[in-house]
């Protein structure tokens, strides 16, 4: 076992500074930071959470060591330590831990072995703000009360760290795609998608703006991002699926811009510029989420964008999914009602407990 041990150091008068530290002892990853600070160490205090196996040592050992190999003065060489630590944990080393950042009501929190280990924000720790959260239906609508119907857009995702991302540009698909560009990824898919489902059809889409919706729907990565005219809808897939352990989130978007006519534009693939549209009732899904897409091209050119575009976020406090997805039952936003069909109806029948 290695001598190093990984250590949360923190700081009372300035906890925007919290942070993970491998060192050899709480002396030594106090005196890190107070030295990155430029404060006394015994303003710092350190507390040892884990030890270092020496596999992860030995990692980090060659790692540094291949980067310290692209010096490119002796001087750098004589000046540079030869062991990576102590040091701020890395992405890397808090990984093997399995810890990572996420949002939890509001505060950047990081969660190992039952603990929970928080970062104070900026607005709070030297503006006096505290995190503004919605944490019931009512806060999200009176968060929107001045949005006029049908000129935003709404789309809920359960971690409020995550991108406005469409899938195909998500982690696998990048990787699965090889030596393809994304648009021939595109094409490959849209093709294997409309041979393969065409059996199963009761209405046949008419153009690629409406197989990319059904497809979109039903799981295959397009350029198609969901949003939804229903601000409730967006609040459900906020919360749907969530375990609490992180801040959901929901972004309104005012466009500014005019729906794309597929008798005009047959196709969103190979355009270089974001278009909304609003898709053809084809499918029960898409009338009971209220659908809007944007179809995201590879690079965003912001010039392309309309002008009087708005983009807002909205945080959800995770110690309130559990209230805000009983106050949505009740005013009948389930898993049924957004995603109709008999497999919903059998999973909310088996849902029911007499306990």
């Amino acid at each position: 076992m290695s001598l190093w041990g990984l250590y949360w150091v923190t700081l009372d008068s300035d906890p925007d500074e919290n942070c993970f530290v491998i060192a050899k002892n709480t002396k030594s990853a106090a005196s890190h930071e107070a030295l990155i600070l430029g404060c006394e160490s015994r303003c710092v205090v350190a507390k040892r959470i884990a030890k270092i196996p020496t596999e992860l040592e030995d990692k980090a050992i060659k790692s540094y060591l291949t980067e310290l190999n692209k010096a490119t003065t002796k001087e750098n060489d004589k000046n540079t330590k030869k062991h990576p630590w102590p040091d701020y944990a890395s992405d890397d080393e808090l990984n093997y831990f399995g810890i990572e950042f996420r949002m939890f009501d509001g505060k950047r929190t990081a969660e190992y072995e039952g603990k929970n280990y928080t970062i104070g924000s900026f607005e709070e720790v030297y503006l006096g703000e505290q995190p503004k959260l919605i944490r019931s239906v009512s806060d999200f609508l009176k968060e929107i009360n001045d949005h006029p119907h049908g000129k935003w857009l709404y789309r809920g995702q359960i971690d409020c760290d995550w991108e406005l991302m469409p899938k195909i540009d998500r982690q696998p698909f990048i990787g699965k795609r090889g030596s393809l560009s994304r648009e021939e990824y595109e094409r490959w898919l849209l093709d294997q998608f409309k041979r393969k489902a065409f059996p199963f059809l009761e209405t046949v889409p008419q153009n690629d703006w409406e197989w990319l919706t059904l497809a979109q729907h039903h799981g295959i990565p397009t350029r198609m991002l969901d949003w939804t005219t229903n601000p409730l809808v967006a609040l459900f897939f906020a919360i749907f699926g969530s375990n609490g352990s992180r801040d959901g989130g929901i972004a309104s978007y005012k466009h500014e811009d005019s729906l794309v006519k597929p008798v005009e534009l047959n196709t969103p693939i190979g355009t270089e510029r974001r278009l909304v549209y609003e898709p053809s009732l084809i499918d029960q899904r898409i009338i009971a989420q209220h659908a809007v897409l944007t179809a995201e091209p590879e690079i965003i050119n912001q010039e392309s964008l309309p002008k009087g575009r708005k983009l807002n976020g909205i945080g959800i406090s995770a110690s309130y999914i559990d209230n805000i997805r009983e106050e949505l039952l009740k005013l009948g936003y389930s898993e049924h009602t957004i995603f109709p069909g008999l497999s919903t109806v059998c999973a909310e029948i088996n849902n029911v407990s007499f306990e």
